[in-house]
Order: C-alpha cells, then structure tokens, then sequence
C-alpha cells in the first residue's frame, strides 16, 4: 500500500485514489515493493490478499473517521475486480486407463482406482471403515476421514464427519473394484487383530492399519 499512497495525506485520499491502488494491485501486484534493499517482484496479488488489503484500510479510515479527522470513509465505496474462474482440467478416459496401466503394479493401485472411480477424495477413501463397504450391493458409505495433524509427519486423527455433512453419501463400485476389495480383504483377515472397524487401506508392507493422505 504504501509505495502507492505513501505520499497522500490521509484527509486527502479519495475513492478514486484508493479505487486505483486495488486496480494497480490486482494488475501489477507488489513489483512496487522493494524495501530494504529487496528487488522489486513482479507478482499478482490474489483475491483473498486483496480483500485482506480493503478490510485493513476500511478499518484506518474508519477509524480516523471516528476520531473526527474525516468527515467518511472514502474505502467503503471502493470495489474489488473478480478474476476469473480457472478452468479446471480433467483427466480423459484415455488418459485414466494410461495412468491406471502404468501403476497396475503399485500397492497404491486400488487407492488409484477407487479415487478415479469414485470421485472421493484422498481423506475420505483413506478413512473407509470396512464395515462402510458392502460388497454385495457393491457399495462404499463415506462417513469419515483420514486427516493429518502435520504436514510430512505420521502423525493423523479420524475425523468423525466429512469436509461437510452433505458429503456423506453412498457411492456405488464396479464389480471389478468390488473384487479387489474382496481380495484386499482376505490378505487382511488371517491378522488375529483384524475388525471390521479396520480401515480399508492399510500399509501391510510397513505394518501399519492407516495410510496419511499426504
């Protein structure tokens, strides 16, 4: 803010001014900042920054409003441009059965699958109870998920409930994921310590019952 308003004094600053400080910011981003001997970095602000940005001068010049140095906020008839929506890319079905054929050989196979299949997320289906999986109808209910405390540590908790309550839902299988399941479930049964509570997705090669999602 400052390389663009260090200059004005505060009762001087208009709607315009500042109008154009979250143009310039959204278009040109901080390039203009260059204290203490930093270069200048020519990046775009996001939008959440920039809101950060109006929330923070509302609440200055609302302040100075308060204590009678302006007669109104000149910041709160001020608007942000929306960017627009990223298009979002998807993998083909060409591009699936290439990725799936690549790693049919991988103990992360059935996660592949199920993840293209179902359309869960990495939490949701790393959190699947067994006794969530019925192979008869050939369906998974979604109700918990695996979620890591720290970023690269083994260390996770099973949250009770979803990223929100509407995606706790059922979702059907194929009879092939269907049979994969059966398969990794027999490898699992002979532990002496095996429930139906059990996660799914174990790492068996480290003897370990979860798998982080990280």
């Amino acid at each position: 803010v400052f390389p663009y308003l260090g200059d004005i004094s505060s009762d001087k600053i208009t709607l315009s001014q500042l109008q154009i400080l979250f143009y310039s910011l959204s278009k040109n981003g901080n390039k203009h900042m260059n204290f203490s001997g930093q270069l200048p970095v020519d990046k775009q602000l996001s939008y959440h920054t920039l809101r950060l940005v109006r929330h923070l001068l509302v609440g200055f010049y609302g302040f100075l409003v308060r204590e009678g140095i302006l007669s109104k906020n000149p910041c709160t008839g001020t608007k942000l441009i929306k960017p627009p929506k990223k298009e979002k890319k998807y993998f083909t079905q060409e591009q699936v059965k290439i990725f799936l054929d690549t790693a049919s050989d991988s103990k992360y196979y059935l996660i592949f699958k199920m993840l293209f299949e179902t359309g869960c997320r990495r939490s949701e289906l790393l959190g699947l109870p067994w006794n969530n999986v019925n192979l008869d109808n050939r369906t998974i209910y979604i109700q918990q998920t695996m979620v890591s405390l720290h970023e690269g540590k083994k260390q996770f908790y099973l949250k009770p409930e979803p990223k929100n309550k509407s995606s706790q839902r059922f979702i059907p299988i194929s009879q092939a994921t269907a049979d994969l399941l059966r398969e990794e479930k027999e490898l699992q049964q002979p532990r002496k310590t095996f429930s139906e509570k059990d996660l799914v997705f174990q790492d068996r090669y480290n003897n370990r019952k979860y798998i982080l999602p990280n």
